[in-house]
């Protein structure tokens, strides 16, 4: 059945919040904080809006897991259909019901990141990373930054 996002988390014990990160405050706020039920386990795939506090999944009631592919939702697909997966960083916020380790590892094994690597990490530390990665590596800050000291020195 086709339900909104706070109807589905209403009725789930594991809610994983696979949206943009700018999506997060409204889809907690609005959709998943009024409806998700007691002992549920929130899953998310980024820690940026819990390590900012964009979000503040804390009621005590909740697990709160990070489980963060290194990847692209369709390569990790065409990867798992594959039998091969992608490395995941993974790690616990909040461990209320004291199962949320072993479930946040079955959540990133049943990505198929079990089959290259699942490492331990926390929200913050994720979060850092990734967008280092994404800033300086992925979007070319460092080769701009080279590239105009140069030209500043042969100036």
């Amino acid at each position: 059945p086709v339900a909104t996002a706070g109807e589905a988390a209403s009725g789930a014990d594991v809610v994983a919040v696979m949206v943009s990160d700018e999506a997060h405050r409204d889809l907690w706020h609005l959709e998943l904080e009024p409806n998700i039920k007691p002992g549920a386990a929130l899953i998310f795939a980024h820690g940026l809006s819990v390590n900012f506090g964009l979000i503040a999944p804390w009621r005590a009631d909740i697990d709160v897991i990070l489980a963060s592919p290194k990847g692209i939702g369709p390569r990790i697909r065409e990867l798992f259909e594959a039998g091969e997966g992608v490395f995941c960083l993974f790690g616990v916020h909040q461990d209320a019901s004291g199962q949320a380790h072993g479930l946040g590892l079955s959540y990133a094994a049943a990505l198929g990141c079990g089959r290259k690597g699942i490492l331990e990490t926390t929200f913050k530390a994720e979060c850092e990373s990734d967008l280092f990665g994404e800033q300086v590596v992925l979007c070319g800050g460092t080769v701009e930054l080279v590239d105009a000291a140069f030209m500043k020195l042969v100036q």
